[in-house]
């Protein structure tokens, strides 16, 4: 499994590695400092960034935008389906936690 993040997201990825490894699920976490740049080096190093785990999961506290060029069409998506949310950052991140499981 590879999970993908960006920015803060990167360290909910590295919480979910741990998560996982402790239910001994072998994940591997890229982060992508910047999907354009990942997205245009992609083909000459493929297999060195983004690996051929069968399972993909991007997490992003934004859209899902440009995301499937990274984790095809079976990828799972963790993010934002519209636009318009704004709080400080640990205030924002408890609201969109609280929308996943239901509570709002």
């Amino acid at each position: 499994m590879s999970l993908y993040a960006s920015g803060s997201e990167v360290e909910i990825a590295v919480a979910a590695q741990k998560e996982l490894a402790g239910r001994g699920i072998a994940t591997r976490v890229v982060s992508v400092p910047s999907l354009e740049l990942l997205l245009r080096n992609r083909r000459r190093r493929a297999g060195a960034i983004v690996g051929d785990a069968p399972v993909k999961i991007a997490i992003e506290a934004a859209v899902r935008f440009g995301w499937d060029a990274v984790i095809g069409p079976d990828g799972i998506f963790v993010g934002m389906s519209s636009f318009g949310a704004s709080a400080p950052g640990e205030s924002a991140l408890q609201a969109f936690r609280d929308h996943v499981r239901g509570g709002g």
